[in-house]
């Protein structure tokens, strides 16, 4: 079995950290020179899933015409998104052929990489963590790092308006919702709080973005169309399976 791309992109980030701390590098990982190589590391992270049947890793941007084929299994999407995918297997390979999913889709990394790369950054100064201490902050940068497919046009507006900022009442209802069912530490708490006035595109983890999405009235559904509670979606944020 291949090594999950998900292992992968955290063995990397740890190398570029403790590399960038012991060389002390000039800049950081947001310095534009670095920025880019590294986010195609991160990008990785949420839309490469392991193919369990061809033994392989498969990047799922833009291959929305695979839906029938079982490309999307186990991927979590909207339900309007769900029933455009519908629609399309439905259609003649002709008419297929004239559709472009991509102007009606959108493949969303529930926590913005610039996101992970800003709470990774936050990692350089911090010398004195032990190895098993860094993958763990690495572990937390990644959190909710998953693919989600939403609708271009309406859904995607709810989280990419350039205006849209966080507030206090939208991240206390959060975290008094996510905290019923499942605990939180400390550390990952005082993330969530500090995002008041942050931009909604650009921080955040992926379960606050969901929760934004479901007040707004977007349900989500699996592969095959079955309603998924809010609860599940958290579950399908951070269970780990990265396998179609």
């Amino acid at each position: 079995m291949v090594k999950k791309t998900q292992e992968w992109v955290k063995d990397i980030m740890f190398a570029i950290i403790r590399q960038m701390q012991n060389e002390q590098y000039n800049g950081d990982l947001c310095t534009e020179g670095y920025k880019y190589t590294i986010n195609g590391a991160i990008d990785n992270y949420s839309q490469v899933f392991y193919d369990a049947k061809k033994d392989r890793n498969i990047n799922l941007f833009h291959q929305y015409n695979k839906f029938a084929s079982g490309l999307y299994n186990n991927i979590l999407m909207s339900e309007d998104a769900y029933k455009i995918l519908k629609d399309f297997c439905s259609l003649s390979k002709e008419d297929q052929k004239k559709s472009d999913l991509n102007k009606k889709l959108h493949g969303e990394h529930m926590t913005p990489q610039s996101y992970t790369r800003h709470k990774l950054n936050e990692l350089l100064p911090a010398t004195t963590l032990t190895n098993t201490m860094l993958e763990e902050k690495i572990d937390h940068a990644f959190l909710g790092a998953k693919l989600c497919i939403i609708t271009k046009e309406e859904e995607r507006k709810y989280l990419d308006g350039a205006q849209l900022k966080y507030d206090d009442i939208t991240v206390s209802n959060f975290l008094d919702v996510y905290k019923k069912s499942r605990s939180l530490s400390t550390d990952i708490e005082t993330d969530f709080r500090q995002l008041k006035d942050k931009s909604i595109k650009s921080y955040g983890y992926g379960q606050i973005r969901l929760y934004i999405l479901n007040q707004k009235g977007v349900q989500f559904v699996d592969s095959a169309g079955n309603v998924k509670k809010l609860d599940e979606c958290f579950d399908y944020l951070e269970n780990g399976n990265y396998v179609i």
